[in-house]
């Protein structure tokens, strides 16, 4: 069995997402576009967080989750920069993980492992039953993904 890497598959096995995520990866610096201080971008980070954080509540995932996710997303976006002394110590390790990882990296899909580890961790109650982390961060991801690629196409 043969792992393959995003860069050795052809473009028509790669999906529409997958496309826009090599080609983000591979620009010195990506996610000057997602900091682009045009007013449709601007408009664009907007929707973007709005869609998130709507995903966040279909998910029924904690408040407390849904608020640090997208604030510190908003923080970085703004200032490029994320002071890990404005949340709770429950999230620090997530924040690190992210910081580590780099948060541009969220668009194209690196999500860090700590923020599925609070979803298992939260004990919020659910209408439906609660969605396995995995399947909650993949959900997550697909969510930044297509709203970096409408950045893309603005």
């Amino acid at each position: 069995m043969s792992s393959r890497n995003i860069c050795n598959t052809s473009n028509i096995e790669m999906s529409l997402l997958q496309r826009y995520a090599m080609i983000y990866c591979q620009q010195p610096k990506p996610y000057g576009i997602i900091r682009c201080t045009s007013p449709s971008r601007i408009k664009q980070r907007t929707r973007l967080l709005g869609a998130l954080r709507r995903r966040l509540e279909y998910l029924e995932t904690e408040f407390a989750i849904t608020e640090t996710m997208c604030t510190v997303i908003a923080g970085w976006l703004e200032t490029e920069t994320v002071d890990i002394d404005n949340y709770p110590v429950r999230f620090h390790a997530a924040i690190k993980s992210q910081d580590s990882i780099g948060w541009q990296h969220l668009f194209a899909g690196r999500l860090s492992q700590e923020w599925l580890l609070l979803q298992e961790q939260s004990t919020t109650v659910t209408k439906v039953q609660k969605r396995h982390s995995s399947v909650w961060g993949a959900s997550i991801v697909e969510v930044l993904l297509s709203q970096f690629i409408k950045l893309w196409e603005l």
